[in-house]
């Protein structure tokens, strides 16, 4: 069963109506047209009786005082009666070989049963593809003198109804008129949801993505409205926290200036280096404050050739003291933020500089999704550590961090650019007994 709006209102319009359409054309089937052609066909196969036996009472005597021959004679009953009916009278047997029924018509079964009831004993045989408009019928005679049969031309207006037909065609294209206008309705209430779910998709991602008129129901015009606000509020309240996040880090750095100068001033010793050594810690937390707040920097979607991104970061001459493996680099094509992705890759390669001494790089993809996978041999992360290592300012003490000298924000930072590229971060156990950091983002 389908899972889209759309599908799912035109499932609950089209079984009703269907339904509906079946149960009247099968009121009509069983109600009138069957009772209809019942009628018809008894109607005719009583007339049929009434010509033969009055052809076939009167006597020998009478044909020969009327100097007619006696298929003569049948055939101006026939003309005189005016029944639509064309009749002979054919000396010799009946040819079963034109017994020719329709295996799935209820004219022909009905006008069987009607022909067996009131001829009983004789042959009867129905021809009913005869013709497009004719239907033949044969009966055997009962007259002394030969073996001979009566064939009627029964035209097929006289036992079938046309307006059967023509009230289902009825139903079908009245059916059809009221569904299109229908379909084209919803398919107009259906495109303002649709337009509000890319719209929210864009957000999450950090795509710009012009707005749409807003239209619609009024329930789809008060969320659409209501998911804008929202997302201005998002907004603002990002942009302040960046801003202030900034802010102070640039603030710090001019005392933090001021410090090294009278630190470069100082005697060498003791004092002086743990001086030195607080100094670098807080100016590495400072630049990791510094490179958070840039990660929410907007950048220009464009199409990146992951392999060709994979190939650049992992250049060895930018890597002394890591060596770099290259496994299977699918060429595969993703939108994205080519500077967020190479950061990605850059804050990852680092961890793996520091706690590993090799690094394997590997670019898969299937149907909708690409892959980059970042596998060392370092120390690891404990499973249960896993969801804890990604949150902002989480650092592993005990063991491994992407931003060991910094806040503990190098992983937050890889998680937050791929899920604004409508991706996913994911960490594992490496088969060569490290971490293992998979990228997965849609094509």
């Amino acid at each position: 069963m389908s899972t889209g709006l759309l599908a799912r209102a035109v499932l609950l319009i089209l079984l009703p109506f269907i339904s509906l359409q079946i149960i009247l054309i099968g009121f009509f089937w069983f109600w009138h047209w069957q009772p209809h052609t019942e009628r018809l066909t008894r109607a005719v196969t009583n007339e049929l009786s009434l010509l033969v036996s009055g052809y076939e009472t009167r006597t020998l005597s009478a044909t020969a005082q009327s100097g007619n021959d006696p298929q003569d004679l049948f055939v101006n009953l026939d003309a005189l009666n005016n029944l639509g009916i064309r009749a002979v009278s054919i000396r010799g047997p009946i040819d079963q070989s034109l017994d020719r029924p329709l295996a799935t018509s209820t004219l022909d079964r009905q006008l069987r049963r009607n022909l067996a009831t009131l001829f009983p004993g004789r042959g009867v045989t129905v021809d009913s593809r005869f013709r497009a408009n004719q239907i033949l019928i044969m009966v055997d005679q009962r007259l002394e003198g030969g073996q001979g049969h009566y064939r009627f031309f029964v035209d097929r207006a006289r036992l079938f109804s046309q307006t059967g037909f023509n009230f289902l065609i009825l139903i079908i294209v009245a059916g059809i008129l009221i569904l299109l206008p229908s379909l084209a309705f919803l398919r107009g209430q259906v495109r303002p949801i649709r337009n509000l779910a890319r719209e929210a998709a864009a957000y999450g991602r950090g795509a710009p993505l012009a707005e749409s008129p807003v239209r619609g129901a009024r329930e789809v015009r008060q969320a659409t409205r209501a998911f804008r606000d929202m997302r201005a509020r998002i907004t603002r309240a990002v942009e302040q926290r960046t801003k202030m996040l900034s802010g102070v880090s640039h603030d710090l750095r001019t005392p933090l200036t001021r410090m090294k100068l009278q630190l470069a001033l100082m005697e060498p010793g003791p004092d002086r280096d743990g001086l030195a050594a607080d100094l670098a810690e807080m100016e590495a937390m400072l630049q990791g404050y510094l490179d958070y707040a840039r990660g929410n920097v907007q950048e220009a979607d464009r199409l990146i050739i992951l392999a060709d991104l994979v190939r650049d970061v992992a250049k060895p001459e930018k890597w002394p003291g890591l060596t770099i493996h290259f496994g299977f680099l699918e060429d595969v094509a993703v939108s994205g933020r080519y500077m967020a992705l190479l950061r990605l890759l850059t804050n990852l390669l680092a961890n793996a500089q520091v706690h590993a001494q090799s690094v394997w790089l590997e670019v898969h993809a299937s149907a909708h999704h690409a892959r980059i996978l970042v596998q060392d041999d370092g120390t690891g992360i404990d499973e249960e550590d896993y969801d804890r290592v990604l949150q902002p300012f989480q650092r592993l003490d005990e063991g491994r961090n992407v931003d060991e000298a910094g806040v503990g924000l190098g992983l937050t930072v890889c998680q937050d650019i791929a899920h604004s590229h409508g991706g996913h971060l994911t960490l594992g156990q490496a088969p060569q007994g490290g971490l293992q950091v998979s990228l997965t983002l849609p094509i």
